[in-house]
């Protein structure tokens, strides 16, 4: 067992896919005092440490197998014990796998370039937001990686549900957080601070490509699911809309604020995850984490009504927010409850209320009826 990381033996005579590539990221976190314990992958992880050499041999062989399947999102993630630091979260974007969203590299520069101005001016009342303090960082032929402190705590749920809801005072410091960060970075600071970040101003799939694409995409899904009334409003909604979403592109807008980058630790909530910065519009942050409360309708509205009145002053803000819900989470949503086959037979019946939620939540939103009520 190597001092800081699973023993890799490259001179096999067949070497396992990718084992040279874990061996040098190892050096990499050897390089900064980093011991793998294990690799995390979504809410999973896979233990790598083992105090028998044979047993951690095999832990190794059967991570690298599942390595090979897949690498989520060309990331690879370890949480890592350091001797002076304690647990840290090592984390790389690979340079070898294809990055679709074309931000990659960007979570490096966020906590090298932006982070020391977020907390510098953070306002008051929203101290209980927390975000990982950087350790390290850097960029090397495998990739950019940074090392930061571990949340500790318990993630909320997944990216489409929450386990574990947010108190209201958790969401209004959440909501006010987003709120102060977009302000707070106006794009011409983000290209002033952060030169190097990649911003997506003149990528042709923007929001409302993104959007238009799923809908006629899962066109027929939608038929199937709401009826062709409402999916004939759908699409109507889609041309109406066009030139305020191209319009309304002028924020910095983190889009991965979802139950699973939550870490709820004593009084404190930590946001992970850094990696989705883009230009959008101002209502496209929140859409994740209130749909994502689809168990509780009541918190839902209230969540939904908590955005509109903060954001009131921005125009079309409500527009905005009803059509991301409407194309992205509520659409979302509902095509990843209907269409998941190897649900458990325990939890069956809560997916079967998941589809039903999603359809009332896009005939509400799509009518203007129920929380959208003027």
């Amino acid at each position: 067992m190597s001092e800081f990381g699973p023993t890799i033996n490259i001179k096999e005579e067949q070497p396992l896919p990718h084992q040279e590539m874990l061996h040098r990221i190892y050096q990499i976190m050897q390089e900064n005092k980093i011991y793998a314990v294990r690799s995390l992958f979504g809410r999973g992880n896979f233990e790598l440490a083992h105090s028998d050499p044979i047993e951690e041999k095999e832990l190794e062989r059967i991570f690298l197998e599942k390595l090979h399947k897949k690498i989520p999102d060309g990331y690879l993630v370890f949480e890592g014990a350091h001797p002076d630091r304690e647990t840290v979260l090592f984390k790389i974007k690979l340079e070898v796998s294809p990055d679709q969203r074309k931000t990659g590299h960007n979570e490096k520069c966020f906590y090298e370039d932006l982070l020391p101005e977020i907390e510098e001016n953070m306002p008051a009342g929203i101290e209980h937001i927390k975000i990982p303090e950087l350790y390290e960082s850097g960029h090397n032929d495998e990739g950019s990686y940074v090392v930061t402190k571990f949340a500790e705590g318990e993630q909320l749920g997944s990216i489409m549900e929450a386990e574990k809801p947010l108190s209201s005072a958790e969401f209004d410091d959440l909501t006010r957080f987003i709120r102060f960060f977009q302000d707070f970075l106006s794009l011409e600071k983000v290209k002033s601070l952060s030169p190097n970040m990649a911003l997506n101003k003149d990528e042709p799939n923007s929001t409302f490509e993104a959007h238009k694409s799923r809908f006629e995409q899962f066109k027929e899904k939608f038929i199937e699911n709401l009826g062709q009334e409402y999916t004939d409003k759908m699409e109507q909604l889609l041309t109406d809309n066009e030139e305020l979403i191209r319009s309304s592109m002028n924020v910095l807008s983190n889009q991965d604020i979802i139950p699973q980058n939550l870490v709820r630790s004593n009084s404190d909530l930590y946001l992970i995850d850094w990696e989705r910065l883009k230009i959008s519009h101002a209502a496209s942050a929140y859409n994740h984490i209130i749909g994502a409360h689809w168990r509780w309708p009541e918190l839902q509205n209230e969540m939904i009504k908590k955005v509109l009145e903060m954001n009131s002053d921005i125009p079309n803000f409500k527009e905005l927010l009803r059509h991301e819900m409407i194309f992205y989470n509520y659409s979302t949503g509902l095509l990843y409850m209907k269409d998941k086959t190897d649900v458990p037979q325990a939890k069956q019946a809560l997916w079967q209320e998941a589809g039903q939620a999603f359809v009332k939540s896009l005939k509400d939103a799509i009518d203007e009826t129920g929380v959208w009520e003027d």
